[in-house]
C-alpha cells in the first residue's frame, strides 16, 4: 500500500529516517520534511465528506505510523534540552494509544483475524515502547521532564502482547506482515523466565515459517539484553553481599536496552518491518 499512497511513502521514510538519525545526525531533517508531508496527506484526506474502504485503510496507518514516530522521537539523547520536555504531550500521547479506534472496511475483513490482530499488536507495541522511553534511568541518562509511568502496567502490555500473538499467530504467520516489532519489544522488557521462554517459542516458529532475514538477528539481540541484564543483577547482588566491587551497568548509558546489545553485538542495525 505504501506504493501506492502519497501519505504512507512518506510515513514510511519518516520512520526510516528517524531510526537512521539515531546513529547519524544527518537524517534529523529528512525525518521531518517526511514527516510533514505525511501529516499533511492525512490532513488531506481528513477534509473530505466521505471516504471508501481504500481511504479509510490509508488513513488507520497514517495515524498508527505517526503515532510510532512521535513515541520514537521521544527518544532524545541525554544532551538535548530538557526545557522542551513536556509531561502533558506524553500523556496525550499515551491517552490517543489507549483510546484509539482502528477500523477495518465493512464486510471485507473478520474483525477476528490477522489484520486487526496485527494492528492491536502494533498499538501495544507502541504502547510498550512509550513506557520504556519513560523508565527511570540512572543519573547520567536521567530525563526529569519526562513522566515515570506504573511498572506494572509496562508488564502488563508485555504480558498482552505475547498472549495475542500466542492466541493468533496461526492468523498472523500466514501472511507476510509478521508482528516482529511488538515481539521484539516484549522480548527485550520480559523479565520473568516463563515469558522469556514464550518469546523464545515465538521467535523460532516465526523464523521457522518464514525464514526472513531480520527474524534470526532480532531474536540474538533480545538473548544479548538478556544476558547484560542478568548480569547486572548478578554483579549487583555480589555487591550488597560485600563480595564485589561496584561495577558499571553494561545497560548505563544507553538510551535503550537493546541499543547497547545492537552495539555489543557489532553496531548492528535492525529492520523490523
Amino acid at each position: 500500500m505504501a506504493l501506492e499512497s502519497e501519505g504512507l511513502y512518506h510515513a514510511t521514510l519518516a520512520i526510516a529516517a528517524n531510526t537512521l538519525q539515531l546513529s547519524d545526525s544527518r537524517y534529523r531533517l529528512p525525518a521531518l520534511e517526511h514527516h510533514h508531508r505525511a501529516l499533511s496527506h492525512l490532513r488531506e484526506l481528513l477534509s473530505h465528506d466521505t471516504w471508501g474502504e481504500k481511504e479509510l485503510d490509508e488513513m488507520l496507518g497514517l495515524v498508527l505510523m505517526l503515532c510510532w514516530f512521535d513515541v520514537t522521537e521521544l527518544a532524545w539523547s541525554k544532551e538535548d534540552d530538557q526545557n522542551d520536555i513536556h509531561p502533558s504531550a506524553v500523556y496525550r500521547l499515551k491517552r490517543n494509544l489507549e483510546d484509539i479506534q482502528q477500523r477495518l472496511p465493512n464486510g471485507q475483513i473478520d474483525p477476528t483475524t490477522e489484520c486487526a490482530a496485527i494492528a492491536e499488536a502494533n498499538r501495544l507495541g507502541a504502547l510498550l515502547l512509550l513506557h520504556e522511553t519513560c523508565s527511570p534511568k540512572a543519573a547520567s541518562t536521567s530525563r526529569s521532564g519526562l513522566p515515570a509511568f506504573d511498572t506494572e502496567e509496562k508488564s502488563r502490555f508485555v504480558g498482552q502482547i505475547l498472549n495475542l500473538i500466542l492466541e493468533k499467530k496461526a492468523n498472523m504467520m500466514r501472511t507476510a506482515v509478521l508482528p516482529l516489532w511488538p515481539l521484539f519489544l516484549a522480548g527485550c522488557c520480559a523479565r520473568e523466565d516463563e515469558e522469556r521462554v514464550t518469546v523464545l517459542r515465538l521467535f523460532e516458529e516465526l523464523n521457522g515459517i518464514r525464514r526472513f532475514g531480520n527474524i534470526a538477528p532480532a531474536k540474538e539481540v533480545v538473548e544479548m539484553v538478556w544476558r547484560q541484564r542478568d548480569l547486572a543483577a548478578e554483579d549487583e547482588g555480589k555487591r550488597q553481599r560485600g563480595e564485589a566491587q561496584p561495577k558499571k551497568d553494561p545497560l548505563q548509558g544507553a538510551r535503550f536496552a537493546w541499543e547497547h546489545a545492537m552495539v555489543m553485538l557489532g553496531d548492528w542495525k535492525l529492520s523490523l518491518t
